[in-house]
């Protein structure tokens, strides 16, 4: 009773933390007063985890969190770059709560294996946050499909923000949302889908996000969304019993082989040209990476910074953070490499493959394949934008928390941990000379995990 009180206790601080942050980088006028609720929920899964005297993670877990605090305080104190003194020590205070916030949520995550119920708070959250904004925006909600599809296509897009600091910030809350909602449900049957009022809710609220997403023409978060959809789809597909083997290496090859005729090709311009010559991911590279290791140096970086210290004011002569002409930062790798060089960037990296081989093998978990997909497009993702292993975008902390959660290795443990094991061959040899008969040893075979033989072991 105790221990489900604690879980209801957090998932009820995590709903208020998801939502106050997210609220945090709005136009709200409680934007700079919510943010001070992220003390409350450090503070309560610390003692929640003390109070439990138990190992909350496995080495994996624990290795990342090592890594991140390790490279936040080499870089945030010891390698303090003069030029952007003022930014390190904002960065790495909101670093340093970020990763209490984090690694809090994940401990908490694991020791009540609650991943449903705090996917669907923090969804919630997410989307409620959403729904304040677009209900006090309502203006810049346009309600013509051809318009807002057009948009996202053109040059010219809509780029309706809602009061989000960024356009892209209300993308990603959007992205966030979804995936938090349908992470792991089950499709809506229509046969059903009126005798439920949960499913009514939940298809409600996907209709509305993706109107919202559609109306920001955020376009790395509607990629994003269509490859982690597809790579759903794919999956349930090929993993259905329904298609023989032969058509499932069939789907594969058509799958691979559009995608390298139709990345390269001329389609839409070259889909890979068109999203990038109608971004400013161009200038991230020319503009920023020619002052690795003038400023700074290419081993440690510019400095530890956010990457708003990456702009151009041309009232100030074009000069940025840095005292010269940088551009706006947008790539998470690029970003990493520039403000902590190559020694941070492998720090990073590494980070990023321990989750990655967390994933792998951790395998027998449920739901391993939506967490592999969902860390795949997240990859994808942190080329267009910095989302991994930061608090630029807050929604990211819900999808962040998720796969370190299913990175934990003792998880694939407790799939089998309760489970009967198989009776032995001696058990079911003894059990066939009580009965007079002899042993079948052609037919002593397990059936999978259900602690069973398929057939009675004994004959005449």
């Amino acid at each position: 009773m105790i221990l489900i009180s604690r879980k209801y206790c957090f998932l009820a601080v995590n709903f208020l933390m998801v939502f106050c942050m997210l609220l945090s980088i709005t136009d709200s006028p409680m934007a700079g007063t919510v943010t001070k609720v992220k003390f409350i929920f450090i503070l309560y899964c610390l003692a929640d985890i003390v109070l439990r005297r138990e190992k909350p993670a496995n080495n994996i877990v624990l290795a990342i969190m090592f890594i991140f605090i390790f490279y936040t305080v080499v870089w945030g104190f010891i390698l303090d770059n003069s030029h952007v003194r003022t930014w390190n020590a904002e960065h790495r205070t909101v670093m340093l709560m970020y990763i209490f916030m984090l690694f809090g949520g994940v401990y908490e995550l694991i020791a009540y294996k609650c991943l449903d119920e705090y996917l669907i708070t923090s969804g919630a959250a997410l989307a409620l946050v959403i729904l304040v904004q677009v209900i006090t925006h309502s203006s810049s909600l346009s309600f013509n499909p051809a318009a807002v599809l057009g948009g996202v296509s053109g040059s010219e897009r809509m780029k309706n923000a809602f009061g989000f600091m960024h356009v892209n910030f209300a993308g990603n809350a959007c992205f966030c949302a979804l995936i938090s909602l349908h992470y792991t449900k089950k499709e809506i049957s229509a046969n059903n889908l009126f005798h439920s009022r949960k499913k009514i809710i939940l298809l409600l609220s996907t209709c509305f996000l993706l109107y919202i997403l559609l109306c920001t023409s955020c376009r790395t978060a509607l990629i994003a969304l269509g490859m982690y959809a597809g790579g759903r789809g794919m999956c349930n597909l090929v993993q259905s019993d329904r298609m023989t083997k032969g058509s499932k290496l069939l789907l594969l090859a058509i799958i691979i082989i559009s995608v390298l005729i139709l990345l390269p090709s001329s389609f839409i311009g070259g889909f890979w040209d068109y999203v990038w010559s109608n971004s400013n991911r161009s200038l991230n590279v020319s503009e920023n990476l020619k002052w690795v290791g003038v400023i700074g140096s290419k081993w440690t970086g510019m400095g530890y910074v956010d990457n708003q210290c990456f702009y151009r004011d041309e009232s100030a002569g074009g000069v940025g953070g840095f005292g010269v002409a940088t551009s706006s930062l947008d790539m998470n790798y690029l970003f990493i490499y520039c403000s902590t060089g190559i020694l941070g960037t492998a720090l990073f990296i590494s980070m990023i493959a321990l989750t990655g081989l967390g994933l792998f093998l951790n395998a027998g978990q449920e739901d391993t394949t939506t967490h592999i997909v969902l860390y795949l497009v997240l990859l994808f993702y942190a080329y267009w934008e910095t989302i991994m292993f930061t608090y630029r975008f807050w929604s990211m902390i819900v999808p962040t928390t998720v796969l370190l959660y299913a990175s934990n290795g003792e998880m694939k443990n407790e799939v089998y941990k309760n489970r009967a094991a198989p009776p032995s061959y001696s058990y079911y040899r003894d059990v066939c000379l009580l009965q007079n008969k002899t042993i079948k040893g052609d037919n002593i075979e397990s059936a999978g995990d259900r602690g069973f033989y398929k057939d009675t072991p004994c004959q005449q």
